[in-house]
C-alpha cells in the first residue's frame, strides 16, 4: 500500500527533499483536498527547518491512509521526478500494488500539466 511505501522512504525523503518541492506538494495536496488550508499552513509555519517540514508532511499524509498517500506519491513524482526515481516511487506506481488503492487518475491531470519542469544541463 502507498502509506507503507511512504514509511519505507521516509528517512531518505526527509534527508533529500528541498523546501520548494515540499511547498509544491503541499499546494498540490491542498488542491486535491487531501490537506486543508490549516494543515498546509501548519507544516509551513510550525518549523523553518526543511527536514522538520518534510517529516510533518510525510507523517501527516501517511496518517490519512493509503488513498492520501498514493496522491502524495503522484504529486511528488510530478514535482521532482529525480527524487521520486531515487526513492523508488516511480517504480512503485508502475507495480500493480501501487494501483491497488481505488483512485482515479483524472484529478491529477492538472498537476502534470501545470507542474514546473526542472531543466538540467
Amino acid at each position: 500500500m502507498a502509506d507503507t511505501k511512504l514509511r519505507e522512504v521516509r528517512t531518505q525523503f526527509v534527508a533529500k527533499v528541498n523546501k520548494a518541492v515540499i511547498y509544491g506538494v503541499l499546494d498540490d495536496l491542498q488542491e486535491e483536498q487531501v490537506l486543508n488550508e490549516a494543515e498546509t499552513e501548519e507544516v509551513k509555519q510550525q518549523s523553518t527547518l526543511t527536514q522538520e517540514q518534510a517529516r510533518m508532511l510525510i507523517d501527516g499524509v501517511r496518517r490519512k491512509g493509503p488513498s492520501a498517500s498514493l496522491i502524495a506519491i503522484k504529486c511528488l513524482c510530478s514535482r521532482d521526478a529525480f527524487l521520486a526515481e531515487e526513492l523508488g516511487l516511480k517504480a512503485f506506481l508502475a507495480e500493480p500494488q501501487g494501483h491497488q488503492t481505488k483512485i482515479l487518475p483524472e484529478p491529477l491531470l492538472h498537476i502534470q500539466k501545470n507542474a514546473p519542469t526542472m531543466m538540467h544541463d
